[in-house]
Formats: structure tokens, C-alpha cells, sequence
């Protein structure tokens, strides 16, 4: 990679209701993978070329418009270009999925308790940068291993969805391998 910041996707329009415009070589109207394409930084890269034409990031990006591929191109830069890279071992970035997650369950620790002096809930803000950081670490994993997350989550759902069928896991808290052999007998 470069050692130039790489700019964050902006909007196709100035209507932030347009999904950002993120090519890559599995994207319609991609750049041709080998291709030496201005702001590619790695030749002949499956990573999309992320949109020169950048505005701030809270100002264009969205659950609903931000392709996945975008979000793991624009923190794999962030770390290319602290060389952070050295650091970011499986099992490293595994552990701070966990640390991470551990601070966003300590934000709901004591919170709605019956007790005088209970915490209130945290405020979103705080809950918002603790969410992020567990899905940075995750992405971070992803790129470091390889996995499509979203044919990873596709796939996994298919598998919960034969392991908690509709007619038993409606409305239901029961793992899977406590639902009753036979409901017809019960």
C-alpha cells in the first residue's frame, strides 16, 4: 500500500440517501483486477477502489448505504497505514473482540438495578464508540483471515434457521437441544 491516507467513500450525489459509489473487482463496472487504476494501491488487488471524492465520515456513511467491502478497505488502510499490521495476529485480534465486547457490557453493568445508586443507561454516544470498537476489532479479524463476513453471517443463518425451526423457536428461549423429542406426546 501507499503511505498516502486513503480516502473514506463519498456519496455518489449529495443526496445521502444514494449508496456510495465502491468498485472493486467483484462490483458491476469494476476496475480490471491487474489494472494499475489511479488511487489502486495495490495492483492487480480484489480490494475495491474507494471514491477520491471524500467527505468527512459521519457525513456519508450508513448501515444502509456502506458496503461491507468498504468498511474492511477503509480499516485495512487505517492499519496499513500505521503499520499495525505486525501486531494483528488471529489470536490478538480474537482476544480484543473479547476485550472490546467486555467494555460494552461493563457500559451496561449495574444499569436498571432495583438498588438505590443503580446506573442509569449509558449515554449512545459512549455505547455507539464501544459497539465500534468490537466491530473494528471483528473486521480487523476479517481482513486478517480472510472472511467474508457477510457470506459468513449468510451462511450461519441458514445454519441457526435448521437448528431453531419457526414452529419451535417462536416465541420461545429454549436452545435447540432442549426442545421437547416429540411435541405431539407433550
Amino acid at each position: 500500500m501507499s503511505s498516502h491516507p486513503v480516502p473514506i467513500p463519498a456519496p455518489a450525489s449529495d443526496d445521502p440517501e444514494r449508496p456510495l459509489e465502491v468498485s472493486g473487482s467483484d462490483q458491476p463496472g469494476a476496475d480490471t483486477p491487474g489494472s494499475d487504476t489511479p488511487g489502486s494501491d495495490t495492483p492487480g488487488s480484489d480490494q475495491p477502489h474507494i471514491d477520491a471524492q471524500a467527505r468527512p465520515l459521519e457525513a456519508s456513511w450508513s448501515d444502509r448505504h456502506t458496503p461491507m467491502a468498504a468498511l474492511k478497505a477503509r480499516l485495512a488502510a487505517f492499519v496499513a497505514e500505521r503499520d499495525w499490521g505486525r501486531f494483528h495476529r488471529p489470536k490478538d485480534l480474537a482476544m480484543a473482540v473479547s476485550v472490546e465486547a467486555g467494555e460494552l457490557l461493563e457500559l451496561f453493568l449495574w444499569v436498571g438495578s432495583d438498588e438505590p445508586g443503580g446506573r442509569p443507561s449509558p449515554d449512545r454516544t459512549r455505547l455507539e464508540a464501544e459497539v465500534a470498537d468490537v466491530a473494528i476489532c471483528l473486521l480487523n479479524l476479517c481482513n486478517q483471515t480472510g472472511i467474508d463476513l457477510a457470506a459468513a453471517i449468510a451462511r450461519k443463518l441458514e445454519h441457526n434457521a435448521a437448528k431453531y425451526p419457526v414452529s419451535h423457536a417462536h416465541g420461545s428461549a429454549l436452545k435447540y437441544d432442549e426442545y421437547p423429542t416429540d411435541v405431539s406426546t407433550s
